[in-house]
């Protein structure tokens, strides 16, 4: 074998192992990315549904501070919950099908609070109960959900009080 045909047979090697070194990096780099989306694909949609249970929760509890300022009630300070009519069947259920299509965003002990709310919420353990849920809510939604949206894409979100 000549020094040519060696030095062909060294480039060509040098080809092959630098297209599978070529490969491989492009594969690791697109490996990243993917688990970078995903991540942040269910970030956003946790953010959606804490935004969404929040929201539903914070209506009712308005509402409540509404109904105190208007004669005959006493404005306090404690934190009530009201809906009218049938719009609080409406809203727990919408609530409940919320958590259900996306059960594997939340902790399951996110889901046992809510189904405690939905059962006591016209007895006066009810309260207790839907204070406690908001609090979980608002406390992972602020320390977790928020921190991780923020590092991830820059753009920074209000944190629930």
């Amino acid at each position: 074998m000549s020094s040519i045909e060696s030095f062909a047979g060294l480039i060509g090697l040098s080809a092959i192992v630098s297209g599978l070194v070529s490969t491989f990096i492009n594969y690791l780099i697109n490996i990243r990315e993917f688990k970078k989306k995903a991540k942040l694909e269910i970030i956003k949609e946790k953010t959606a549904l804490f935004s969404y249970v929040l929201f539903q929760l914070d209506r009712m509890k308005f509402m409540a501070n509404a109904i105190k300022k208007t004669p005959g009630h006493v404005e306090d300070n404690v934190e009530d919950y009201a809906y009218s009519g049938k719009e609080g069947q409406v809203i727990f259920e919408n609530i409940t099908k919320a958590m259900e299509v996306k059960y594997y965003l939340l902790k399951q002990e996110i889901l046992s609070q809510w189904m405690e709310v939905s059962t006591l919420f016209f007895q006066p353990e009810g309260l207790v109960s839907i204070r406690k849920l908001r609090t979980s809510l608002i406390e992972e939604y602020n320390t977790e959900i928020i921190d991780k949206y923020q590092k991830m894409t820059g753009i920074k979100l209000e944190k629930k009080t």
